[in-house]
């Protein structure tokens, strides 16, 4: 995964550089935290090199800032995500899905559930949002809520693929 310097940086150079669609797609492989510390680097190669925008004397100066998913539930690239707010509410953040156990920062195992994913919430859009048939889909398929991770055992919530709190989140 990218270090959060190089990220700052491709982010510097993106917003200064003219880019063919093809590096758009690659910087956002690094926003999205998917990309290895070697692509990011041989990424700012590339924009190191690009042509920069050009500046007129009528250009007013702007300074474009990411726009942040909407709290909610999302699908991007196969896999479920959930943006959060932290306590405070000063920032959203996203998590993603995973049924694959995990530690977390403090050394705790977790079975499944919901697993932090860096810069990941400058990368959902509204076209991502799961519909409740999605929701529904991931309960039939893995046995557990994409709500609340917890393994459905209720009947009907196990006919339904999701608990009845659960759908009113959605």
């Amino acid at each position: 995964m990218a270090t959060e310097a190089q990220v700052n940086f491709v982010n510097s150079l993106a917003a200064k550089k003219q880019l063919t669609p093809s590096l758009v797609e690659q910087v956002g492989k690094v926003r999205s935290g998917v990309a290895t510390t070697r692509e990011t680097s041989s990424l700012i190669d590339i924009l190191k090199a690009c042509a920069w925008k050009p500046v007129t004397a009528n250009s007013p100066v702007t300074v474009s800032t990411p726009t942040m998913a909407e709290l909610g539930y999302y699908r991007f690239n196969g896999e479920f995500f959930t943006v959060c707010q932290n306590k405070l509410k000063t920032r959203k953040y996203a998590k993603v899905f995973s049924l694959v156990p995990w530690r977390d920062e403090d050394g705790e195992t977790h079975a499944a559930g919901w697993k932090y994913v860096k810069g990941m919430v400058n990368v959902l859009k509204p076209e991502h949002k799961v519909t409740i048939e999605e929701a529904k889909e991931f309960g039939h398929l893995h046995g557990r809520c994409l709500i609340c991770a917890r393994v459905l055992s209720d009947p009907k919530s196990v006919s339904e693929g999701i608990g009845p709190v659960c759908i009113t989140r959605i």
